[in-house]
């Protein structure tokens, strides 16, 4: 059974791996652990006898793993390939929320307001070494170069809107929505929350406006006034991924049109 894929970089000697997730659903319990280690078993291989070396010890296998014979492939960037690799190669089960999330058609801006057309489900992203992964998380595309260099142009952002319900947002990075736009569309940015307030005394205040802020300097702030109800926090910055883990982008059979 298909397990996983490593590709070796003749130049550095370097390997780079991905392996699946969902062994509890392949082997029996007793035997998961030993699974769960092959990603640092294979890195503690490469980091003692070199990339080359640790692929020729798994083509010659074990009772348990074993390794095709290497074939050249072209590659113009690794993760690209990786990903791509592993979804044409690996029949990886879709676990929602537990190992993979749903990415949207929905664009953000790391800069100005983006304007949507119809957001909708595009499919879902194995996230690798998914830890943490909850139902109210889910991906979007950046565009806009405002909240460099924590989250560049192109990438992959992780949100999660219940997240973004609990607690404080000040200080915090949040995707927020405008509902204003004639013809009944949507905009969305990403930006840094600040709020803020006018003191009365040295106990109470009030909040009088919202300040969207970039990471990038080179980008204007964006101003909101504390009580229009046009603009939502649909979720909270989580962390960024590759945008190569598009390669293995896959639809999920039981998803609805909704």
């Amino acid at each position: 059974m298909p397990i996983g894929v490593v590709l070796r970089d003749p130049a550095s000697d370097k390997l780079h791996t991905r392996f699946r997730q969902d062994w509890d659903l392949l082997i029996r319990d007793e035997d998961t652990w030993y699974f769960e280690q092959l990603p640092r078993a294979v890195a503690d291989l490469e980091r003692d006898l070199g990339g080359k070396a640790a692929m020729d010890l798994l083509v010659q296998g074990s009772n348990a793993v074993t390794a095709d014979e290497p074939r050249a492939v072209l590659v113009a960037n690794y993760a690209s390939s990786l990903a791509r690799l592993y979804a044409t190669s690996v029949p990886a089960k879709i676990r929602r929320f537990e190992t993979h999330l749903p990415i949207y058609t929905l664009r953000s801006a790391a800069g100005r307001f983006l304007e949507n057309n119809i957001v909708q489900p595009e499919g879902w992203i194995e996230i690798p070494e998914a830890r943490g992964l909850s139902q109210g998380q889910f991906i979007v595309r950046i565009q806009g170069t405002s909240m460099q260099p924590l989250i560049p142009d192109g990438a992959l952002a992780v949100f999660d809107r219940d997240d973004a319900k609990r607690g404080s947002r000040v200080g915090r990075l949040v995707l927020v929505e405008d509902r204003s736009r004639r013809g009944g569309g949507t905009a969305y940015t990403l930006k840094k929350y600040e709020s803020v307030k006018r003191a009365f005394s040295e106990d109470t205040s009030e909040r009088v406006a919202i300040r969207l802020i970039p990471l990038n300097p080179e980008h204007e702030v964006i101003e909101l006034e504390a009580d229009d109800e046009s603009y939502a926090i649909i979720g909270s910055y989580v962390r960024t991924l590759d945008p190569a883990l598009c390669e293995a982008l896959v639809s999920d059979p039981t998803d609805s049109a909704e």
